[in-house]
């Protein structure tokens, strides 16, 4: 994967989703059988796997991508149907607002009225890092090259537990905090708790006047000055200043 690029289209999303690199997932389909499309010899259905030509003989056919199979096939087209509904979430549109007919991996939809949109409540990961339409009037958008940001594609995937998936996207999602669920209801519960709401503010607190007060410091000791600094100004007690100067450590690099 190109490690400079920030968007891709739900085709590109969802070939590398399966391990393939390529722009349009029909021609990929056309490429594992010649048979299931009566285009196949057309232009628009030649697709290059590094060199691998489906209009070539039996021996290169052969030589296609292993993780070129019909189940991954399914898979990616699944990833894209999903993706592109997310799409249309965030042009604030469902399909049933739209007038559409897939022709191969296009899409031709008709005029939307504004006032006809849904006034949708769904909610999505997916985040647009460039938008498509297909007239000036910016009344039809095209789902299919409307590109989607990189770090939206890896929490999306995260979210649905591809994990393998996500990380080709971002390989350190599995550090970064989540929306999930599950994640939101115990966020909800913390939130419920006196103690951790004590401890937070603290530690926030701290965070905020630490680069003025390590100014006014010769020098700064983490078991002496600083510690007495957290335990004394924030009335935090031995546990609470151990676990302040911990996160602090963790984002100051003076103190490493």
């Amino acid at each position: 994967m190109n490690k400079y690029k920030k968007g891709f289209t739900p085709d590109e999303a969802a070939l590398l989703a399966i391990g393939l690199s390529g722009d349009n997932l029909s021609n990929a389909t056309s490429y594992l059988n010649p048979f299931m499309s009566d285009e196949t010899n057309s232009e628009a259905y030649h697709y290059d796997f590094h060199g691998y030509d489906s209009r070539t003989n039996q021996e290169t056919h052969e030589k296609r991508p292993t993780n070129l199979t019909p189940k991954n096939i399914n898979k990616a087209q699944q990833i894209k149907d999903a993706l592109i509904d997310e799409i249309f979430i965030c042009y604030e549109i469902t399909h049933e607002d739209l007038s559409y007919e897939h022709i191969d991996t296009a899409i031709s939809i008709g005029s939307v009225d504004p006032r006809h949109r849904s006034n949708t409540q769904a909610e999505t990961e997916i985040e647009i890092y460039r938008s498509f339409y297909y007239d000036e009037s910016m009344l039809n958008p095209d789902p299919v090259n409307t590109k989607i940001t990189r770090k939206s594609l890896a929490k999306w995937f995260y979210n649905i537990d591809e994990l393998e998936i996500a990380k080709k996207f971002d390989p350190n999602i599995d550090n970064a905090p989540t929306s999930r669920p599950e994640h939101k209801e115990q966020n909800k519960e913390l939130e419920r708790s006196p103690y951790w709401q004590e401890l937070k503010t603290k530690t926030e607190t701290a965070i905020l006047k630490f680069p003025e007060w390590s100014k006014r410091q010769q020098k700064i000791k983490k078991s002496e000055n600083l510690h007495e600094w957290i335990k004394t100004d924030f009335k935090a007690n031995e546990r609470e200043t151990e676990i302040i100067k911990k996160v602090m450590t963790e984002l100051f690099e003076t103190l490493n």
